[in-house]
């Protein structure tokens, strides 16, 4: 079983929201051999709940697109797999506040070997502003971030079922929290 990378990184412009929609009207992948990449596009609708008054919103109340390219190598003889994936978020300006977020570059990438079932090894992830923040609500200016994670990664695959758990240890913040992140995910292929 491979995996493609999937985008977990927290620290990005959309994954805060949870009331907004998203979308993915585009997957390709394609295969070859012990090789294997996929690129997606996924869109982000301001559907949550927003006012300005409100002192916490559930949405973003902004419009935004994410290309994502993914690739992975896993040789099954071996056991050594090697994910990566990028993805480039553009968000429109929020309509209430006329603030434009900047653009946002993620890198995540994963080496893990596994024994059986069991896989384990490392993660690491870097969030880059790219573009700065911009329009009339941009009231601290550009405001431009980065933040840079490590840390190890654990997963376990039983018939289709496939468990996953990571930790993120967060350094060199700029403009943005810094923490710890854990990421646990399951899956099954049918």
């Amino acid at each position: 079983t491979f995996h493609i990378p999937s985008f977990t990184v927290a620290a990005a412009d959309h994954e805060l929201s949870q009331g907004d929609s998203a979308f993915a009207p585009l997957i390709l992948g394609w295969n070859e051999g012990n090789f294997h990449w996929n690129f997606a596009m996924f869109g982000f609708a301001p559907t949550g709940l927003y006012s300005t008054n409100n002192l916490a919103n559930t949405s973003l109340n902004d419009w935004a697109v994410m290309p994502r390219l993914a690739a992975t190598y896993f040789n099954p003889k071996t056991g050594w797999q090697v994910n990566g994936a990028a993805v480039y978020s553009v968000s429109w300006e929020n309509p209430a506040t006329h603030y434009e977020p900047g653009e946002i570059l993620n890198l995540e990438s994963a080496v893990t070997k596994n024994f059986g079932a069991l896989g384990v090894g490392g993660v690491a992830y870097a969030m880059i502003q790219t573009t700065p923040d911009s329009g009339a609500g941009a009231r601290l200016g550009a405001f431009e971030s980065k933040v840079y994670g490590a840390g190890p990664i654990i997963t376990y695959s039983m018939g289709g079922l496939t468990l996953l758990a990571k930790w993120y240890a967060e350094f060199d913040a700029e403009n943005t929290f810094e923490g710890n992140i854990v990421d646990a995910a399951a899956s099954f292929k049918f």
